[in-house]
């Protein structure tokens, strides 16, 4: 067997992360069959999106608010194309309305799936 040095190990090591990571996104990218994921999505959107529903385990109404995105700068049809993506693949449970007086939208009986809660952990929780 070939003496590696913690330095060539490292590399290795590396390599093999972003291997996996790539057969990750892959995964989380296809959830459903046939589904192609349109390339003006943004992952940070996501992760506020799926952070501030991953606190219901039972459905119930989640607005989303400016405040909520730090300071990154989002409009209603960005989200509400983001959280329809996130129902599509079968992500979050719930129902996208927009039309409300409060906040920017509101994904009714909102529910993360244990698809979602797999989305979150391997690319943003870290869990």
């Amino acid at each position: 067997m070939k003496q590696m040095t913690l330095k060539s190990l490292a590399t290795e090591l590396i390599v093999l992360t972003n291997k996996f990571k790539e057969i990750l996104m892959a995964i989380s990218d296809d959830v459903q069959p046939g589904s192609e994921r349109p390339d003006n999505l943004r992952d940070e959107l996501f992760y506020y999106l799926l952070n501030k529903v991953k606190h219901s385990e039972q459905g119930q109404d989640v607005t989303y608010f400016a405040e909520d995105f730090e300071g990154k700068s989002v409009s209603k049809p960005e989200l509400i194309e983001h959280l329809e993506h996130l129902i599509r693949e079968g992500a979050i449970e719930g129902k996208v309305e927009s039309d409300g007086s409060s906040g920017l939208v509101t994904c009714k009986n909102a529910r993360i799936t244990t698809e979602g809660e797999n989305l979150a952990r391997v690319n943003f929780f870290k869990v």
